[in-house]
């Protein structure tokens, strides 16, 4: 996914915010026994990780998703950009260059029998291991330093985006 900064700086404030209320507000989504503003009956979150009267595993998408919306900022569906960890890669379309880590990834080491795993919250050091792309170049390249990348012509500034 690539956003340009002019979007994103639309987009970023409301984003905290929406998200804030999703977290914030489990009423919103969940029938809670004993609190008379909640939903009557429980709304399908979308999200596989979400466990009954908290909030949703997901809820920074749910707030990007509103606040682009409420921003006026559109999109466009480009198959070929990202792939979805699990999901096998279109032979009839190139390569994608950026990877959905939201759910569990495995990178398999060669004469490791278990793979290493992570998510979007493994940065954290919230899992086992925790995922630190600058001490893992066993299991993919090293990133490059940012301080490098400013100084690239080829780069389009006004786009951020990230490719493995």
């Amino acid at each position: 996914y690539c956003v340009h900064r002019e979007d994103l700086k639309r987009i970023a404030p409301l984003w905290l915010e929406i998200t804030k209320q999703v977290r914030k507000n489990p009423h919103r989504y969940w029938h809670l026994d004993g609190d008379p503003s909640s939903v009557a009956q429980d709304l399908d979150t979308g999200d596989a990780y979400a466990r009954r009267g908290h909030a949703p595993f997901i809820s920074e998408m749910y707030g990007y998703a509103f606040a682009a919306a409420e921003a006026g900022v559109t999109h466009e569906f480009h198959p070929q950009v990202m792939l979805y960890a699990g999901q096998q890669p279109s032979i009839a379309l190139p390569e994608p260059a950026l990877l959905h880590y939201g759910l569990w990834c495995s990178a398999y080491a060669p004469g490791s029998p278990q793979p290493y795993m992570f998510n979007k919250l493994s940065y954290a050091g919230s899992h086992p291991g925790g995922f630190d792309p600058h001490h893992c170049d066993h299991y993919l390249p090293a990133p490059p330093e940012p301080s490098l990348l400013i100084e690239v012509d080829h780069l389009n500034r006004d786009e951020l985006s990230a490719a493995l």
